[in-house]
């Protein structure tokens, strides 16, 4: 239906948002919410939004179920680092680039879906 099309479309529009404006570096110092210049990857509301858009995308039917399995074991091993520890950048990296892969898989995923209407 066109309301489910555009239902779809909002959802793309989401996770791209997530994979594309926000900043894959890791600043110098901790990102505050209240900061002008926040929308950095590392952030915790980063991968609460990461979490829950893969959610909705499972509930919804858009996404299989090893996407949401996927993004809760890269949550667990980016609450294992501490909160901010400069030492761990490069596992920081290493997290942000594997959640980036399932932003990437779940855009796919999203156009298949449009190819199929």
């Amino acid at each position: 239906s066109f309301k489910e099309c555009l239902k779809l479309i909002e959802y793309h529009k989401k996770i791209e948002e997530l994979l594309y404006d926000w900043k894959d570096e890791i600043p110098d110092k901790i990102v505050h919410s209240t900061d002008s210049d926040k929308n950095y990857k590392i952030r915790v509301a980063w991968f609460q939004l990461l979490l829950s858009y893969i959610e909705k995308g499972v509930k919804d039917g858009y996404l299989d179920k090893e996407l949401d399995d996927a993004t809760k074991k890269i949550i667990q091993g980016y609450k294992k680092l501490n909160e901010w520890d400069s030492k761990n950048k490069k596992e920081y990296k290493k997290i942000i680039e594997e959640a980036n892969n399932i932003l990437l898989n779940a855009l796919n995923h999203i156009s298949k879906i449009y190819i199929l209407e």
